[in-house]
C-alpha cells in the first residue's frame, strides 16, 4: 500500500539524471538479539572447500605429468580445463596401474555458459586410495591450464580472514585448517577436535595477488590446528589470497585441497567528531565528522542504539542506511519512538558497534573495526505513541525528507512494450553477467516491465540504483528477481525509496535462485575466467564473506517482505546426477548449478522450498528454473504492483 505521510516523492527524473532518496533504516532490538544486524564472525561464515584446482603447466613439448594423492572415498571426479583442452590426450592411472575400469565413466561436455570450451570429465566410483598419475600431452607448449579434482572424502579445507576489514597499509591475516563435513558441506566438528583426531595439513603454500599481479608466495606459519599468514596491501583495489595444501586424514590417506579468498583493499575513513541535533519532535540527527571521506559519494552506516530504561542500559534499536557524504560528514537518523517502543527513557543514549562501510559488498572502512561505544547526550522520548501501520513504516524507513543524490538516468530501450508508462507494473529482472535470456514476459500477466542490462558485474548497490533509474518511469512496481536480481531487489527496498514503496497489496519481493549467503562461483571460477579471458569477473557481494557482511545490514522488516525459491536436479537413485558437470565439483549438494540451496534461502524471509527438476540457467542438465511456469504463475498471481 502507499504511505501518504511521506513528505516528497521518492524519485524525480531530471534531464539525464535520476534523483535518489536514501532511507533512514530503523529496526527493533530483536534484530540484535537474533543476530541479523550484528557484524558476522569470519570464523563462522566461510564455506569449506572440498575440491582442488591444480595448475597444469605444459613443458616445451606440450606435456604435463603429476601424481595426485587420492583418499578413500565413494566417488572421485576430475576435469581437465584449458585452451583447446578437447584436443588434449589425457591419461589417468590408478595406484594399481589400471587406466580404465567398469566403474570409470568418461563424460564429454561443454563448459558453457561458464567457459567457452568442451572437455571430458572422469568419474570413478570407489576409487583406490593412493597416488594416481595424470598425464596430458598434445597441449600448447608453455601454456597453462587447471585440473579440477573432487574426491568427496568428507574432509574439507576451512579458510577465513581474522577480520573482514581490508585496509591499505594494515596487515590482513588468513587462517586455514581441516575439518570433516557432511554431504552439504557443514562442518561436523571444529578445527581443534579435527586436529586431535589426526586431520592435519602437511604442506601449504599461500600466494597473495593484487592489482599488479603476484605479490608474495611463501609457506605458512602454524598456530595450533591452524596455519596462518599475514599480508599488508600497499594499494587499494582487488586482491586475492590463493592457497594450495596437501593434507592427511585420520586413516593416513593423503589428499589435495585449494582455496581462494577475495578481498578489496580500501583506504580507511576516520571519525573525527560527533554531534547531535533535533530534526523534529520524533527524530534526532547524529552527525559523524569524517577524515579521508571526501572522495566517497556515499557510505553505508549501521549502529546499535542503547539507552537506560526498563532493565537498565539495554539495546533499544538499530539504525543505519546508505548516506551521502556532504563536506566530510554523514548522518545517522534516530526515530526516538524506537526508544519509547522498546522501553528506553533516552538517558545515557549510546551508540554501540558503530560501523562504516563501502556500499559495495559492505566492505568495512574503520581501520580499528566497529566503534565499541560512543556516549551521546540524553534525549527526550516522545510521550504519545500511536503505533499504526503508517507510524511503524516511518520508523523502519524514515520520512524521505533529508535529500539524496543523483545517478545517471536510464538510457536502455525496452525489448518489448508490455509495461505501462506511469502505471503499476511488475518488474522482472535477470541476474549477474546475464545475456538477457531470463524470464519470459509472456509468463506474466498485466503490465510487465522487463529489466535488461546485459553482461554487467554490478555490486548490489549499483544494481539497485540501476533498478531505480529504470523504474523511475513507473508509479509503482513489485519485483521478481532471478539470481543476483533478487539480492538487488532486497538491497533496493532496504536502502532507497523507489516504486516498491508505492506498490499495492501482494508479495513485494520474489526471488528465485538468489545467492543471499553467497556462492562459490562468485570467486572460484574467476581464475578460469582469467585463463580464457571470459566472464564478468569477481563479484565481492556474492562471495560468502561479502554476502555475510551485506546481510548484516538487512533488517527483518525487509526479509519479511521477501519470498524465496530454490531449485535442484532430480537425483535418480541409479545414477550420479548434477546440474552442471563443471560446477558440480565446486558446489555442495543440493545446488542448482550456480547456487547451493542452503545459500538461496534468506533467514527471516518466506522461504518457499526447493523444486526438483530445474537448474539455474541454460546449458545445464535440466531446464532453466525461470521456465517453471507453475512457479512463475504463482509469482505473477501473488505479486504486488
Amino acid at each position: 500500500m502507499a504511505f501518504p505521510h511521506l513528505l516528497i516523492l521518492p524519485l524525480l527524473a531530471i534531464g539525464d539524471a535520476t534523483h535518489v532518496t536514501p532511507k533512514h533504516v530503523g529496526a527493533p532490538a530483536s534484530d540484535l538479539l537474533n543476530g541479523r544486524l550484528r557484524s558476522p564472525d569470519p570464523t563462522a561464515v566461510g564455506r569449506p572447500f572440498g575440491h582442488a584446482m591444480i595448475p597444469i603447466e605444459f613443458d616445451d613439448h606440450g606435456n604435463w605429468r603429476r601424481k595426485i594423492p587420492v583418499p578413500t572415498s565413494q566417488h572421485l571426479s576430475l576435469v581437465p580445463i584449458g585452451q583447446k583442452c578437447h584436443e588434449w590426450d589425457v591419461q589417468f592411472m590408478d595406484p594399481n596401474g589400471q587406466q580404465d575400469g567398469p566403474d570409470w565413466t568418461h563424460t564429454p561436455g561443454d563448459m558453457q555458459p561458464f567457459l567457452p570450451q568442451e572437455t571430458v570429465r572422469l568419474d570413478v566410483r570407489y576409487p583406490i586410495a593412493g597416488d594416481w598419475e595424470v598425464s596430458i600431452s598434445d597441449g600448447e607448449p608453455g601454456s597453462i591450464g587447471y585440473l579440477l579434482i573432487r574426491d568427496r572424502s568428507g574432509v574439507a579445507l576451512q579458510m577465513h580472514p581474522t577480520s573482514y576489514a581490508s585496509i591499505v597499509g594494515q596487515a590482513k591475516t588468513v587462517r586455514v585448517a581441516l575439518t570433516p563435513v557432511d554431504a552439504t558441506g557443514n562442518p561436523i566438528i571444529d578445527a581443534v577436535h579435527s586436529f586431535s583426531e589426526g586431520l592435519d595439513i602437511t604442506r601449504a603454500t599461500m600466494s597473495w595477488h593484487g592489482p599488479e599481479g603476484l605479490i608474495v608466495q611463501e609457506p605458512m606459519g602454524r598456530s595450533g590446528p591452524w596455519l596462518e599468514q599475514s599480508f599488508t596491501p600497499g594499494t587499494n583495489g582487488p586482491h586475492e589470497c590463493r592457497l594450495q595444501i596437501e593434507g592427511i586424514d585420520s586413516q593416513g590417506n593423503q589428499f589435495l585441497r585449494t582455496g581462494i579468498h577475495h578481498f578489496h583493499a580500501e583506504y580507511p575513513v576516520e571519525i573525527t567528531g560527533i554531534a547531535t541535533r533535533e530534526l523534529d519532535e520524533e527524530r534526532l540527527a547524529i552527525d559523524l565528522m569524517l577524515a579521508y571521506a571526501t572522495e566517497r559519494p556515499t557510505l553505508l552506516l549501521g549502529s546499535e542504539v542503547w539507552s537506560l530504561g526498563t532493565g537498565g542500559l539495554q539495546p533499544r534499536c538499530w539504525i543505519g542506511g546508505i548516506c551521502p557524504v556532504e563536506d566530510g560528514r554523514v548522518t545517522l537518523v534516530l526515530d526516538r519512538r524506537w526508544l519509547a517502543t522498546e522501553g528506553g527513557n533516552g538517558e545515557s543514549l549510546t551508540l554501540r558497534s558503530l560501523r562504516i562501510a563501502s556500499p559495495h559488498a559492505a566492505r568495512p572502512l574503520l581501520a580499528s573495526g566497529p566503534v565499541d561505544s560512543i556516549l551521546l547526550e540524553n534525549t527526550d522520548v516522545p510521550m504519545k505513541l500511536d503505533l499504526n501501520s503508517s507510524t511503524i513504516h516511518t520508523m523502519r524507513h524514515g520520512k524521505g525528507d533529508l535529500g539524496g543524490f543523483r545517478i545517471p538516468a536510464s538510457t536502455r530501450s525496452h525489448p518489448s512494450r508490455s509495461d505501462r508508462y506511469g502505471g503499476h507494473n511488475l518488474m522482472i529482472s535477470h541476474g549477474y553477467c546475464s545475456d538477457a535470456d531470463s524470464w519470459n514476459p509472456t509468463d506474466f500477466t498485466g503490465d510487465v516491465a522487463e529489466y535488461i542490462n546485459m553482461f554487467q558485474n554490478f555490486s548490489h548497490d549499483e544494481f539497485a540504483q540501476d533498478f531505480i533509474s529504470f523504474g523511475s518511469q513507473y508509479k509503482s512496481y513489485g519485483l521478481v528477481g532471478h539470481s543476483q536480481g533478487g539480492n538487488a531487489a532486497v538491497h533496493l527496498y532496504t536502502f532507497y525509496w523507489s516504486g516498491l514503496d508505492w506498490a499495492g497489496n501482494g508479495r513485494l519481493l520474489q526471488c528465485l535462485g538468489s545467492p543471499f549467503s553467497g556462492t562459490a562461483l562468485a570467486g572460484n571460477l574467476s581464475i578460469l575466467g582469467e585463463l580464457f579471458g571470459f566472464g564478468c569477473g569477481v563479484n565481492y557481494d556474492m562471495t560468502y564473506d561479502g554476502a555475510a557482511e551485506w546481510l548484516s545490514y538487512i533488517p527483518t522488516s525487509t526479509r519479511q517482505n521477501t519470498w524465496t525459491w530454490t531449485s535442484t536436479v532430480e537425483d535418480e537413485w541409479w545414477s550420479y546426477d548434477y546440474c552442471h558437470f563443471l560446477t558440480d565439483l565446486v558446489l555442495w549438494d543440493p545446488d542448482d548449478g550456480v547456487v547451493e540451496n542452503s545459500e538461496g534461502d534468506l533467514d527471516g524471509a518466506n522461504n518457499m522450498g526447493t523444486t526438483l527438476g530445474w537448474c539455474h540457467i541454460k546449458n545445464m542438465t535440466e531446464p532453466r528454473e525461470v521456465d517453471d511456469t507453475n512457479r512463475s504463475g504463482e509469482m505473477d498471481t501473488e505479486a504486488a504492483r
